[in-house]
């Protein structure tokens, strides 16, 4: 397969992209390279239960959705989307997330989140 500046990529890069920055594939929203399909699923569910939700929650909340995400892609995802501005900890033990603003626009179309990488 071959990437838009030409490069080859490597099958590894498209194993799992639901779960690592894909570059045929990136975000369903267009999102910056670093965001990945399962990102949008997150920020999905947060934002339709409109609730703060542990990890074990945003899992149990994605399967009853039909937006499965598993427990470790959650746990692996949330740190870049809490730097992004994209989810926030709502707890001092920082196990409840909630989805931002900024979280609800970029899923709106009207927030390009930052480029992290």
């Amino acid at each position: 397969m071959v990437s838009p500046n030409n490069k080859i990529l490597e099958k590894e890069v498209f194993r799992g992209c639901y779960d690592v920055p894909c570059a045929s594939h990136g975000t369903m929203r267009g999102g910056p390279q670093w965001m990945t399909k399962s990102d949008d699923r997150i920020l999905e569910v947060l934002d339709d239960l409109g609730a703060a939700l542990s990890m074990r929650g945003m899992e149990v909340n994605s399967e009853i959705l039909d937006n499965r995400v598993p427990y470790g892609t959650i746990n692996d995802r949330l740190p870049k989307l809490i730097d992004a501005g994209l989810i926030t900890t709502v707890d001092e033990h920082e196990q409840w997330y909630m989805i931002t603003e900024n979280g609800s626009a970029y899923l709106d179309g009207d927030y390009v989140p930052p480029d992290l990488s």
